[in-house]
């Protein structure tokens, strides 16, 4: 999301670059990885039992997304994405993990 919101402010602040883009980085990432990176963050070994996908799901659940940010790139090429490790643990222990009034 804070990725998000930086490229907003950027196409914000240069009027000049419009239309429609996809945003993401263009990297694929497994399920392993996000869980993994969880688990990192909260310090803890990954502990991850797998179950078979539901009959009712099989075909309805998307397997594997890859957003074309080709476009985007061209317009802001300077523009670095954040790791999922990075993001992962910004997340989980600056908004999960911490006290807060509002958790």
């Amino acid at each position: 999301v804070k990725d998000t919101v930086d490229i907003m402010y950027l196409l914000l602040k240069n009027r000049s670059i419009n239309g429609i883009f996809n945003i993401g980085t263009g990297e694929a990432n497994s399920w392993n990885k996000l869980i993994s990176s969880v688990f990192s963050a909260m310090g803890r070994h990954p502990i991850i039992e797998y179950i078979d996908m539901p009959d009712n799901l099989l075909h309805q659940y998307q397997y594997f997304t890859l957003a074309d940010v080709k476009k985007l790139k061209n317009r802001l090429p300077n523009f670095q994405f954040s790791s999922l490790e990075s993001s992962v643990e910004d997340y989980v222990k600056n908004y999960l993990m911490a006290d807060s009034q509002y958790l």
